[in-house]
């Protein structure tokens, strides 16, 4: 579940109409211009998600699994 390309700062654009993946701060430039001009957005910082991720799942304590009874 890795990107080479995927930052901290890679940001999900949600508008009314499409969804665009920003990367870089020149991306995040050219994607205001081109794209906002005044319209709603969404900003979903998966990047920054996507970094903590491998932290989080290093910290979780493991947990015994259920056993189901069958032919139930």
């Amino acid at each position: 579940m890795s990107d080479p390309q995927t930052t901290p700062e890679t940001a999900l654009w949600v508008l009314e109409d499409s969804v665009h993946l920003v990367t870089t701060p020149g991306q995040r430039a050219a994607f205001d211009l081109e794209h906002l001009n005044g319209r709603v957005a969404f900003r979903i910082p998966v990047g920054l998600w996507v970094a903590e991720l491998p932290e989080a799942i290093a910290s979780l304590t493991p947990r015994r699994r259920r056993t189901t009874k069958t032919g139930v």
